[in-house]
């Protein structure tokens, strides 16, 4: 999922999203179904009825583990963050990371074309 998506939902830019792209971001940050459409609508976020705030305290230890990655987990862990919150901002997170990936495969095949032109 681009992250412009993500800030076009949250700021609510636009509101002519694909069913698709709704339904990926409700399955993304574990939404009830139609929350987007309703927090386009001026609504709220609801979370789905598995969110970890309802969840047994044992079972929220078991996947607050599972961020094998430094900075994810220290989101995670950020005190005064309801789950919702902390899911979008590893979300940014990650979306933020895949962006510059293709930005630094843009920039080395864009290197690669110039030498190669150079050398003809």
């Amino acid at each position: 999922m681009d992250y412009r998506v993500l800030y076009d939902v949250e700021s609510a830019r636009r509101t002519n999203f694909s069913d698709a792209t709704k339904r990926a971001i409700e399955q993304a940050y574990q939404l009830k179904s139609g929350a987007v459409d309703r927090a386009l609508q001026g609504g709220d976020l609801e979370p789905s009825e598995t969110d970890r705030r309802t969840q047994p305290r044992e079972a929220i230890s078991d996947v607050e583990s599972r961020y094998a990655d430094r900075a994810e987990q220290h989101l995670w862990e950020t005190p005064g963050l309801s789950a919702t919150q902390r899911r979008q901002l590893i979300g940014h997170l990650q979306a933020m990371r895949r962006a510059d990936e293709a930005h630094e495969r843009h920039q080395s095949h864009a290197e690669v074309h110039e030498f190669r032109r150079r050398s003809q």
